[in-house]
């Protein structure tokens, strides 16, 4: 009896395996490189308003949860009951859209213009961003889609390698299949 061979189908089964591995990670990368590139659209808001921020408080800029938000800046913060303009060093913002007072006291040597933004009084704040467009909405779909495989390739690898046990069991021993 012949057994030489008999290993031939798993070794191409094996290696079809590591090509779809290659070609899902080189997709993975490409998928990132759009990902980057789909988020640089320009976007301006003006005088979107804000409920009163109170001493060293924040609030987050309604745009901020925009796919592929980022790089907010402040072009102004005015008063919106009296149109006084906010000084830039009563507030700043991250890079999450969180517009904080750093006005702890309520009080300043300039009082109107002070507590114009610290004390509680709504504002109108004018800023620029950069975000996704809805392309970049459906590449972060396939990203996150991707970035389940690794977390189910221990489960992947245990049924190729029970496939590969039967494919053995059932070729080498002879007659495994007929019952004899």
């Amino acid at each position: 009896m012949e057994k030489k061979g008999q290993l031939g189908g798993v070794q191409s089964i094996i290696a079809v395996v590591i090509v779809i591995a290659i070609l899902l990670g080189a997709g993975y990368l490409v998928l990132e490189q759009f990902s980057e590139r789909l988020d640089d659209t320009s976007y301006t808001v003006i005088n979107e308003s804000i409920s009163g921020i109170t001493n060293a408080t924040s609030k987050q800029l309604l745009t901020a949860n925009h796919s592929g938000f980022h790089n907010p800046a402040i072009t102004h913060v005015i008063n919106a009951s009296n149109g006084i303009i906010v000084p830039v060093t009563n507030y700043t913002v991250d890079d999450y859209g969180t517009i904080i007072s750093v006005d702890e006291t309520c009080e300043g040597v300039n009082e109107p213009i002070a507590t114009a933004f610290a004390c509680g009084y709504d504002v109108n704040v004018s800023y620029t961003h950069y975000g996704g467009e809805g392309a970049y909405v459906g590449v972060e779909s396939a990203i996150t889609a991707v970035d389940i495989i690794p977390s189910l390739l221990g489960l992947i690898i245990l049924i190729a390698v029970i496939g590969v046990i039967l494919f053995i069991v059932f070729n080498v021993i002879p007659g495994a299949r007929s019952g004899a």
